[in-house]
């Protein structure tokens, strides 16, 4: 049992990243949903209560990962898609399927919001399907050179898209109106319970946490203690920025963020709405980069036994099948609203984050404590 764990182990060794990696790669990728920040009627009306709910979601998502990291300790540092294969054989495939869809799933959402961001805020003219190409295809052309090659581009990412974060908030700051901010905790705790509930699903980046984990042995989780902390930050000063600048007016409108950073009219830099677009469109691409080799991943482990074609034709294959399929969706929906499919990526994602984070580990833990209990039974009984 300790040998094939061994060999998992020093199989997926081949490639690794730090904790501060780690936490810059789960940052930058949500990030890219927050510069399309679309804020709702509640968290405006509840703005300061909405900035507890940050708070509460990273301590959640910190919750979400003790499945995780209990099954990355108990199995010393083995990742759950070759882990489950050692358990139960071909029926190991099933979490491989799980996860891959997971994948697809996110980057295809994040394809739509792309496509519909871009012909309704920039330009309706503009050759949406071709960017999204293009987009694809350097995205995953960048997926080919490994997790350390991302991990390394997202650190520098993850500082300079935090600190156009911070300066688009001083440049704004003449812009807001403390008028906007009602008292905090006026309409009680219930706002920032819902408030907590409606966001965490948005950090999808804690279901495909399980398959970053072998590629971070080292301080693993203090990377993800730092990412949770980091979030709550970055997420409170846009948050503040929005309810500051619009007041009640950014939740009726989409993508809220840009809207406050596109009508303020400030002296410090003119056209800040272009700086906004430039850090989002590399957070985006780094996010389609990481779930793009994570769904590669999965696709190795499906067809491991398959020895017709070489390793190169391999990926050559797996290059073709995620670009297609992560641009399929985009394509047949690109002209979805998403603030009408609101609820139906909530639904989505928050069963993605609970089988991925929790049932997944919770079950791979359950057969591996039987597993060790029967072979100890053995033992004895020799």
């Amino acid at each position: 049992m300790s040998c094939v764990k061994g060999w998992i182990v020093s199989m997926l060794r081949t490639s690794q990243i730090s904790g501060g990696q780690l936490a810059a790669l789960l940052l930058v990728s949500r990030l890219s949903v927050a510069m399309t920040y679309s804020a709702t009627r509640h968290q405006l009306s509840n703005g300061l209560d909405f900035v507890l709910s940050i708070v509460l979601q990273s301590v959640l998502l910190l919750l979400l990962f003790l499945p995780l990291w209990w099954f990355s300790r108990r199995t010393g540092g083995a990742g759950m898609l070759d882990y489950g294969y050692l358990l139960f054989g071909r029926g190991g495939a099933v979490s491989a399927v799980i996860y891959a869809l997971i994948c697809l799933y996110v980057q295809g959402v994040e394809l739509i919001r792309f496509r519909y961001f871009v012909a309704t805020a920039l330009s309706p003219d503009m050759p949406v399907v071709i960017l999204c190409i293009v987009l694809v295809l350097a995205a995953y052309s960048a997926a080919l050179y490994g997790i350390e090659s991302l991990g390394r581009a997202a650190a520098i990412a993850a500082v300079l898209i935090a600190a156009v974060i911070a300066f688009i908030a001083f440049a704004l700051m003449p812009e807001m109106d403390a008028a906007y901010f009602p008292p905090f905790l006026y309409d009680g705790f219930s706002p920032v319970i819902a408030g907590t509930l409606e966001e965490t699903p948005r950090t999808v980046e804690i279901a495909v946490l399980g398959l970053l984990l072998p590629y971070c042995q080292k301080k693993a989780g203090r990377g993800v203690v730092w990412w949770c902390v980091l979030l709550a930050v970055v997420m409170t000063v846009i948050q503040l920025t929005v309810v500051g600048v619009l007041g009640d007016f950014g939740g009726m409108v989409m993508f809220s963020y840009y809207t406050a950073i596109t009508a303020a009219q400030t002296s410090i830099v003119q056209r800040l709405d272009i700086l906004a677009v430039t850090i989002w469109i590399a957070a985006l691409f780094l996010k389609l980069a990481l779930f793009g080799l994570l769904f590669m991943d999965c696709l190795k482990r499906l067809f491991r036994r398959n020895r017709r074609h070489s390793e190169t034709n391999k990926k050559r294959i797996y290059f073709v099948v995620g670009a297609a399929l992560a641009l399929l969706p985009a394509i047949l929906f690109g002209g979805t609203a998403m603030q009408e499919e609101r609820v139906l990526i909530w639904s989505i994602s928050s069963v993605a984050i609970g089988a991925a984070a929790v049932l997944v580990p919770l079950i791979l833990l359950f057969a591996d404590y039987c597993r060790r209990r029967n072979e100890a039974r053995k033992e004895h009984a020799e």
